[in-house]
């Protein structure tokens, strides 16, 4: 049976607490929250490193917003940027371990090109039944097929090289930032996931596929939800703000 998917909503005013530490010693008092925006064409991730064990810790969401980290350096890049590709290639002789990212430009180096499958795009789309999207996810099945995999599977590998570049290994990204002390912290993650994405059976199939490619108890957060958090997070005095929320079915003040 599937587990439960957990939703979290960021609201510094619960009473709740954060989950509880594993231990009692300061160092086990320290969170790293990954939050991953998994985009259609790019993907984003931001980290916050702190020690907050109750929401009545944050004083502020702006000064919990001026610990936010943005993620600029990505492998097989050289300049800086906010995101790195969601794409996929797969060596067909060793398809579990495929190039991700800005790693697909440089794999035709390094492998026969009769060794590798398509570039894999747009794989998010597979998770939403949509009309207008019908061809691709007919395609990426068709892919998907030739691979031995579904493209829910996609989704897995890619979140699966993601994770890895963060916290596996001395190279990894967390670790050549905090070096070993990453070790001794409660890594928690948070996926955006779109407005569209009401239908239970879609966020399972999402988190699924987090779970499998090592991302352990992964929460949900709304796209819009984060995007307004963001927002009020960045203005301090809020004195005459007037925000509209559009949805299907109007327009709410």
């Amino acid at each position: 049976m599937p587990s439960r998917v957990r939703r979290q909503h960021f609201q510094p005013s619960e009473t709740q607490d954060l989950p509880p530490t594993t231990n009692d010693s300061m160092t086990s008092q320290h969170r790293l929250i990954i939050g991953v925006d998994f985009g259609t064409t790019y993907t984003s991730v931001a980290y916050v490193q702190t020690s907050i064990r109750h929401w009545s810790e944050v004083h502020s969401l702006q000064s919990f917003k001026d610990k936010a980290q943005v993620i600029r350096q990505w492998p097989n890049r050289a300049e800086d940027r906010n995101d790195i590709q969601t794409a996929l290639l797969y060596n067909k002789k060793e398809p579990q371990d495929p190039y991700f990212g800005w790693g697909v430009e440089y794999a035709p180096d390094f492998c026969d090109k009769e060794d590798l499958s398509p570039e894999i795009r747009l794989f998010k789309l597979s998770m939403h039944s949509s009309p207008e999207t019908t061809q691709i996810r007919e395609q990426l099945d068709s892919i998907a097929t030739g691979l031995d995999k579904t493209p829910a599977n996609f989704v897995r590998d890619f979140l699966g090289k993601l994770r890895s570049y963060l916290l596996d290994g001395p190279e990894s990204f967390f670790r050549r930032t905090f070096a070993n002390k990453v070790e001794d912290w409660k890594v928690e993650w948070a996926l955006g996931i779109p407005a569209a994405w009401q239908n239970p059976h879609e966020q399972q199939v999402y988190v699924d596929a987090a779970r499998e490619a090592g991302i352990e108890s992964p929460a949900l957060v709304s796209e819009p939800e984060a995007t307004a958090t963001l927002f009020f997070a960045m203005e301090d005095q809020l004195l005459k703000v007037r925000i509209t929320l559009y949805h299907l079915l109007g327009e709410y003040n």
